[in-house]
């Protein structure tokens, strides 16, 4: 950055967008614009095609002729910088990216996916928006760049939920998205999509998984409900215990994953083009998490951290992005199984024979998610074979199967249980029970399911006085990875 260059301007055609995020104050600090480097493109985005003039019709489908935008260099180069923001699944997601002479239903739009066609990503080129000249004009055109980017992953997030959606075999589906929808996804794009959806057990959509998730969360007094109200400007503090990612992610379930999806992936853009951050900024949820030591989960966080668990189970954010938003508070598992922490202290492990399963359980066939270890009981000093065993209850018995547990679960009192058993002389029997506490899994598919089980109270019934009794500062984590 060119410290001599600074001057203050203000934009009289702020850059907005409706469907992403609102430039929420357009009092800048405009610097030198400097040489930015364009991320590495993901192979997996060589496939999408910018859509100019002279293309064959039959590529915009239901699209609007007119209203095309030949490409400049700068316009061109801004897709590509996006691209290389994208996660493979936004890859496959968008196949169509076109410069329009338009800017949405709205007129505030800077880039959308939506109407019909489900693949399309469109770029507003109109005179306050993504231009060739304000992506290229000195001092205005870092912003300019920053947003675009930002907004074409928010965007690509919107099109690889509809990707996971078309492929979700129980899904509900509108009459007009019946009649009306379109998309030029190939074989491979779908084939990719059924393994994502397969592997996380997302029989109706994402979307319809994530909105579970958080109201899960709202009905424990972990969140709040989404406000509907578009893009509301809301303090940091605010953001955070609603348990999303910006205001306009706490408008609803869908711009709640695209805002966070958005953040974590290209939350960088602005300081990459020298442009002043947002306030507050883009990777806010990634901060806050980044800035604790570990290795407990403050209480305001425990839904958000589920939530990017999520974007990485689906692929919508790697592992790399993952471990960097989540820092120290990442689960300490050291591997398969199930680990007692006291005082930050490990004392026992059971990691033998780790299983987990989804199925019915009990005279009413209540479906639950099951997991399980074996390990070591120890009475008075004297070792025996022991077992420890997570149950969640899913859903009832008439119910389809379920997805995989995630976020926040009561621990006993109805909700989950947790109970060590051990082997006296052949016959099994209760060790210990949590008999009140807080789960959290953080992560689940058949690829990894991982959490931690928050012990407020436990009862030993091997003691001479089975009474519940507190348990300080104690946590189970586990871990199935595959």
């Amino acid at each position: 950055m060119n410290s001599s260059a600074i001057t203050t301007r203000r934009l009289t055609n702020c850059p907005r967008r409706i469907a992403a995020r609102v430039l929420r104050d357009c009092v800048f600090l405009i610097a030198g614009l400097s040489a930015v480097t364009s991320p590495a493109l993901r192979a997996d985005c060589a496939e999408i095609q910018l859509l100019e003039s002279g293309m064959d019709r039959t590529e915009l489908a239901l699209f609007d002729m007119g209203s095309l935008v030949d490409p400049g260099p700068n316009q061109r180069r801004i897709v590509e910088d996006a691209e290389g923001f994208f996660s493979p699944l936004q890859c496959h997601a968008v196949t169509r990216i076109a410069y329009v002479n338009d800017d949405g239903d709205s007129g505030e739009k800077i880039a959308w996916v939506g109407g019909t066609i489900q693949d399309l990503l469109n770029i507003a080129a109109t005179s306050s928006k993504a231009t060739e000249m304000n992506l290229s004009q000195r001092g205005v055109a870092p912003i300019y760049r920053a947003n675009v980017v930002t907004t074409m992953v928010h965007e690509a997030t919107h099109a690889a939920d509809n990707l996971l959606s078309f492929v979700a075999p129980s899904r509900q589906v509108d009459l007009s998205e019946r009649v009306f929808a379109s998309n030029d996804w190939s074989s491979d794009d779908l084939e990719f999509a059924r393994n994502i959806v397969q592997s996380n057990l997302l029989d109706q959509g994402l979307r319809y998984e994530w909105e579970k998730l958080h109201m899960a969360a709202v009905r424990l007094g972990y969140a709040q409900n989404y406000h509907h109200s578009g893009d509301k400007n809301m303090s940091s503090d605010a953001i955070i215990k609603m348990g999303v990612a910006s205001g306009y992610g706490g408008d609803e379930a869908a711009e709640d994953m695209a805002e966070m999806t958005s953040g974590i992936l290209a939350g960088r853009a602005w300081t990459k083009y020298g442009a002043p951050v947002p306030n507050p900024p883009d990777d806010l949820i990634c901060d806050r998490m980044r800035a604790l030591p570990g290795p407990g989960i403050p209480q305001e966080l425990a839904l958000i951290y589920a939530k990017v668990g999520l974007l990485n189970s689906v692929g919508l954010i790697g592992d790399l992005e993952y471990d960097y938003c989540v820092g120290n508070l990442k689960v300490s598992a050291p591997g398969n199984g199930f680990f007692t922490i006291k005082d930050n202290r490990q004392e026992n492990a059971y990691t033998g024979n780790v299983k987990g399963s989804i199925g019915k359980q009990g005279n009413d066939g209540t479906w639950v998610f099951q997991l399980g270890a074996s390990g070591s009981f120890s009475i008075n000093g004297d070792s025996r074979p022991g077992r420890i065993e997570l149950l969640i209850p899913l859903a009832a018995a008439g119910e389809p199967r379920p997805s995989f547990p995630r976020g926040l679960f009561n621990v006993g009192h109805g909700g989950a249980s947790v109970n060590i058993y051990y082997t006296d002389q052949g016959e099994e029997k209760l060790g210990v029970s949590v008999e009140s506490g807080v789960l959290l899994v953080s992560r689940a598919s058949t690829r990894l399911i991982e959490g931690s089980i928050f012990v407020f109270r436990f009862v030993n019934w091997t003691s001479l006085l089975a009474i519940p009794e507190g348990a300080g500062n104690m946590r189970i984590t586990f871990k199935k990875k595959n």
